[in-house]
């Protein structure tokens, strides 16, 4: 039997798939997560067995609607079958073909001139032409219900262009109803879904003007919510009508946390003091992309003097992804953006420490949904697809919070910490042009 106060929603990670079911009103009621670890390059299929096994684990319910969201970076190539052509993949392979794309197609999002310029370049090198390209979200939402869509944030295309992308909707509409061979009854009304960035600020909360939207996942992010772009920043997509997100990447800052807790195991960051006993780190694996955009930059650990332990290297990780994130919101200031609320989400924001610090070094207070918000924000847009919410009650839906205060007894201490922060990313900044000449 349907029941009628049961959403389900699905988010698919660069690690895992998660699956949570909630209430109309937007309460937590089940998750599941299924490891599916996706850096570097995916059979597409595994992200559907991944959501099948995911939605299996949840208790008994058959939902009344399905919203799904997902990671960006990620392209499907179907045949004329709609079977899977190739492995995803989120290297630069075909990352030369994307400024012809978008100077020939200028209406395009940025993810739908990369997925593009992926299924141009599987053309032009294998000699086949896919007959459709995808996000991972929107293979995932085909096999649900065997139609095409896509949100703007994740990479579809205006009607009328004849291009190898879904039709573009907005991420509440209706996208159409399961198939009988899913994981899922038949009948259920799916939404077209979300980028998961999108996803988890609309299910954190987060999604009203001011509000500061911070990822701390395998990229960190600081966002902020605004009725518009001021000149000189990149609008990352628009949410609900009237507000629009803006920001800055750190890419790989979550990897990096990952890489140097398999380096050193045992180690406890909470056991370091703040500052990390002098050590700075630079969580620039694959270059920088904001505030400015140095793709040769580097990471390093700097101020070794003999005396650090493995606490102190690991500790001084996580307030890397502090600094580069403080860094970047304060670039924003300066064009104009200022936050009046902080919101912390992905796995790093359920760590209590990585909380405290980015409270500490940011000096504001952050505040940490109790919830999968990726997998509310998911469901809650299948509840406006199948018209039991309106997208404004859906968007102001309360949800329960832990906060975290910025202790003043830090204060100077983080001050000093992140000039020296800067000073080691100009100084590595040096480095890496001179060795690149």
């Amino acid at each position: 039997m349907r029941d009628a106060r049961v959403l389900l929603g699905v988010d698919i990670g660069s690690s895992a798939v998660k699956a949570g079911l909630y209430s109309v009103d937007g309460d937590q009621l089940s998750v599941s997560r299924t490891a599916c670890p996706s850096s570097g390059s995916i059979d597409p299929v595994r992200w559907w067995d991944a959501v099948c096994q995911a939605v299996a684990s949840l208790p008994s319910h058959t939902p009344v609607a399905v919203g799904v969201c997902g990671r960006g970076a990620t392209a499907v190539l179907l045949d004329t079958r709609g079977a899977v052509l190739a492995e995803s993949w989120d290297d630069s392979r075909a990352a030369g073909l994307t400024a012809g794309i978008a100077a020939a197609h200028p209406s395009l999002a940025s993810q739908a001139v990369r997925i593009l310029a992926k299924a141009h370049w599987w053309e032009r090198e294998h000699g086949e032409k896919p007959a459709m390209a995808l996000s991972a979200k929107d293979y995932v939402v085909y096999r649900l219900t065997g139609q095409f869509s896509a949100d703007p944030a994740s990479g579809g295309a205006p009607a009328g262009l004849g291009l190898a992308l879904a039709p573009v909707r907005e991420p509440w509409a209706w996208a159409g109803d399961t198939r009988p061979d899913g994981p899922i009854p038949p009948g259920i009304p799916v939404a077209v879904g979300w980028h998961d960035g999108a996803a988890a600020t609309f299910g954190a909360g987060a999604a009203a003007e001011g509000i500061a939207p911070v990822t701390l996942g395998t990229t960190a992010v600081y966002r902020v919510v605004a009725n518009a772009i001021p000149p000189g920043l990149r609008r990352y997509w628009d949410l609900t009508p009237g507000l629009t997100v803006t920001g800055g990447d750190i890419t790989g800052a979550g990897r990096a946390f990952a890489w140097a807790s398999g380096l050193f195991p045992g180690s406890e960051a909470a056991r370091s003091p703040a500052g990390a006993n002098g050590l700075t780190f630079l969580p620039q694996f694959n270059g920088r992309i904001a505030p400015d955009i140095r793709p040769g930059a580097r990471g390093a650990w700097w101020g070794l003097n003999g005396t650090q332990c493995a606490d102190d290297l690991l500790r001084s990780v996580v307030e890397a992804t502090a600094f580069s994130l403080r860094q970047v919101r304060d670039w924003l200031a300066d064009h104009g953006l200022r936050s009046r609320r902080t919101v912390a989400t992905g796995g790093g924001a359920r760590s209590a420490l990585q909380a405290q610090v980015l409270a500490d070094v940011l000096g504001d207070a952050v505040e940490v949904g109790a919830c999968e918000e990726g997998c509310r924000g998911a469901a809650l847009l299948g509840g406006v697809a199948a018209e039991l919410l309106s997208i404004e009650a859906a968007r102001t839906l309360p949800v329960p919070v832990t906060g975290y205060a910025p202790q003043a007894s830090l204060a100077a201490v983080y001050s000093t910490a992140y000039a020296r922060f800067l000073s080691a990313q100009r100084a590595g900044d040096l480095v890496n042009h001179e060795a690149a000449e």
